[in-house]
């Protein structure tokens, strides 16, 4: 039987899909829970492949977050080390009950379901930079003023965004009752490959450049003392896959970006240049 060492949630957005690959090129063998796991697996493991990854290190294994105590029932986590939660309902337009299911009690669901884990050392999940600057803001106030802070999130920043900040404060309060060492990652926008610019995720930055593209962005929105960091997927993926090594980083937010980030105007120049 398969015994992964590692397992990933959220395998098919844009950073797991640079991470997977990362982890099995490295001996690790990789549990991936994937929804529609069947259907998936070749195209996937052809992914890795290419990616330079090593897909007989990888299984893939039926998941729904919103039920994990239902799933995973043929998965043998009795050498299971790190966890990689990443799996998430990323899209505008959700409203709070959508977004909470998954993003807030799925997540906490999910995490409680690892504490079964006889010999996990580390969950891993991702926020995102605005999100957890957030997060870390409201945990600065009154426990009584959390929740309301938390409310006001979901009026001003969007289901997603809000809901995001709610899972990264949650999630740490539920790992240390649990006492399961955890990792928040908190990329910047995150762009393709730094190399060739792949990606597999056609939102945010990528709006800007069509926009561009097409001619349909009549005026530079920010003015110059807009900062929009960037991070490339290849440097996420990588960061993430080495981090676990470190005992330090228990209990650790890192923050990712590349400082050499231009500003706003000068970033959509540079693109629009190119163009």
């Amino acid at each position: 039987m398969f015994k992964p060492d590692i397992l990933v949630t959220g395998a098919t957005g844009l950073i797991d899909r640079w991470l997977v690959p990362q982890l099995s090129s490295q001996g690790k063998s990789v549990a991936v829970l994937i929804r529609n796991a069947d259907q998936r697996a070749n195209e996937y493991k052809h992914w890795i492949n290419q990616q330079h990854g090593n897909p007989a290190n990888v299984e893939f294994f039926e998941f729904d977050l919103t039920a994990p105590d239902n799933t995973l029932l043929n998965l043998d986590i009795s050498e299971v080390q790190d966890v990689y939660h990443l799996a998430a309902r990323y899209q505008f337009g959700l409203n709070k009950h959508e977004a909470r299911k998954t993003n807030v009690v799925g997540s906490l669901s999910f995490l409680q379901w690892c504490k079964q884990i006889p010999n996990l050392s580390r969950f891993v999940f991702v926020t995102g930079y605005l999100a957890a600057t957030h997060a870390k803001n409201i945990q600065r106030l009154n426990k009584n003023k959390q929740q309301q802070a938390i409310e006001n999130q979901y009026k001003t920043t969007g289901a997603y965004e809000a809901s995001k900040v709610e899972e990264n404060i949650a999630l740490q309060e539920r790992a240390k009752s649990l006492n399961i060492p955890y990792t928040i990652i908190n990329p910047s926008a995150i762009v393709g490959d730094s190399k060739t610019g792949q990606t597999n995720q056609f939102i945010g930055p990528s709006d800007l450049v069509a926009d561009l593209f097409f001619g349909k962005l009549p005026a530079l929105v920010g003015g110059p003392d807009i900062f929009v960091p960037l991070v490339s997927v290849d440097f996420v993926a990588r960061f993430m896959a080495q981090i676990t090594q470190f005992p330090q980083s228990a209990s650790q937010s890192y923050w990712l970006l590349d400082q050499a980030t231009p500003n706003l105007p000068q970033l959509v120049k540079s693109i629009a240049n190119h163009m």
